[in-house]
């Protein structure tokens, strides 16, 4: 776990503890009603992170799907060596090489650059 998560749970427990403490001469109802209550919030923050999650993967997986035709296609012109190269490069420079292409050009140098993206990354 990171520091950070850790400070954040240790944070968290000691202002739930503050709250029990607050409630000790409520009656048990309202300390059996706070617990209940903080344990719905509890699932209800992972549900919503796990939705938030899920509603981004989603997102992601479908740009990625489309950047990879584009990969196939630069693939099928001699421009990169596998599909997933596509992934090094930026939209303006898909763009730009959709362009030359549009114009019966081939262009060059990409693989250059993915090369030394990929080495950059490593």
């Amino acid at each position: 776990m990171s520091a950070e998560l850790e400070a954040d749970a240790v944070e968290r427990e000691r202002r739930v503890a503050v709250a029990r403490s607050q409630l000790k001469n409520y009656p048990q109802s309202v300390r059996v009603q706070f617990d209940r209550m903080l344990e719905i919030a509890q699932i209800a923050a992972v549900i919503h992170n796990d939705h938030a999650y899920w509603l981004d993967c989603s997102c992601v997986y479908d740009v990625r799907r489309v950047m990879l035709a584009f990969g196939r296609r630069f693939v099928n012109t001699n421009i990169l060596d596998v599909p997933e190269e596509v992934m090094h490069l930026s939209l303006a420079e898909i763009k730009q090489i959709g362009a030359i292409l549009a114009q019966g050009q081939l262009p060059n140098g990409q693989q250059a650059l993915v090369s030394e993206r990929k080495a950059e990354l490593a």
